[in-house]
């Protein structure tokens, strides 16, 4: 069964961006879901508490043995790094990473639409209006970062 988290976060080679929408039950809130630190940038989608758990644990020393223990089965964090090189390391629940080797990736609910936009020129920027306008999950707003 194939995990589908609420968001959106595109990739496009120069640039990072994000929705803010959060859905918890029937309601909506608004959040922060990507961050920028000495290493890179980062996109985190998933349970809200693991998300951080999971995006410090990565920023400090990434040891396997110290991987953010689950509080509850639900639990589930996705994490798009782009490292100051321009690497695009890609963690989906484990502490283990794929490096992807893509000029442009999103992640979360709109990420076909966001992945389709930017596959026609479109900025992640552009790909996640693209994509809050399709998927009911995704909205409230874009935040983007660039690696410098």
């Amino acid at each position: 069964q194939k995990e589908i988290f609420m968001t959106i976060i595109a990739w496009d080679g120069k640039t990072l961006a994000a929705d803010r929408r959060v859905c918890y039950n029937d309601e909506i809130f608004v959040t922060t879901k990507i961050f920028k630190n000495n290493l890179g940038i980062f996109g985190v989608a998933g349970e809200g508490v693991f998300c951080y758990e999971v995006l410090s644990w990565i920023k400090k020393n990434r040891v396997i043995k110290n991987w953010p223990k689950k509080l509850n089965k639900e639990d589930f964090a996705v994490i798009l790094f782009i490292t100051n090189k321009k690497e695009i390391l890609f963690y989906a629940d484990c502490p283990l990473c794929d490096k992807l080797e893509v000029p442009f990736v999103a992640i979360g609910s709109g990420a076909q639409y966001a992945r389709a936009a930017m596959f026609l020129g479109k900025t992640a920027k552009e790909a996640v209006e693209v994509a809050c306008m399709f998927d009911p999950y995704c909205g409230n707003g874009i935040d983007y970062l660039k690696v410098t």
